[in-house]
């Protein structure tokens, strides 16, 4: 009776704590993302996207030259077109879309689809710059892992070569504090 009692309340605090530690997903509070009015409102705000979207959402972003498995990373909502991505950052200031980057499938050298468990990445690799992609669910903070294989099958589809990868990249590890500790 008394294990099953202090299991309970492992158990519970466990969930204490992890309930408390969790709040909005940080991307969501950055960037700004209405499904119904996407489109309409990007296409106003950056007019150089060409075609018709044929699908969108919120991402991350990770830019870094070929080969890399570290980048900054970078919270975004992206429009896929049958010729290009364009990945799109939120201003609050302006409360307007700004382009972060453009990648036009003619310019990749190939794709790759990276997997690390349920996460799905996107790997375009052009001649100087590797980018990674992640979708995100509606939401945020989580990755969608079948909306990256449909990103990953519609670069593959505009006729991108197939290339691999030997892993997922990363936004580098926060600096963690040294505290010296003295023991006599």
């Amino acid at each position: 009776m008394k294990m099953i009692l202090r299991t309970i309340f492992a158990i519970v605090i466990t969930t204490l704590l992890v309930g408390c530690a969790s709040g909005p997903s940080y991307d969501k509070a950055t960037i700004y993302y209405d499904r119904q009015t996407f489109v309409e409102t990007s296409t106003h705000d950056v007019p150089s996207i060409v075609g018709p979207v044929v699908q969108h959402g919120r991402c991350v972003l990770f830019l870094a030259t070929p080969g890399a498995t570290m980048a900054p990373q970078s919270f975004c909502v992206y429009a896929l077109t049958k010729d290009a991505l364009y990945i799109l950052k939120w201003n609050a200031n302006d409360a307007k879309y700004e382009r972060l980057t453009t990648v036009f499938f003619k310019d990749i050298e190939y794709v790759a689809l990276a997997t690390f468990g349920r996460t799905k990445q996107v790997q375009m690799t052009e001649r100087t710059r590797l980018i990674a992609f992640g979708a995100l669910i509606d939401d945020g903070g989580i990755y969608d892992g079948d909306t990256g294989a449909k990103v990953f099958d519609i670069v593959k589809t505009a006729g991108v070569s197939v290339g691999k990868t030997s892993s997922i990249v990363y936004a580098p590890m926060a600096p963690v504090p040294f505290i010296p500790m003295f023991i006599k």
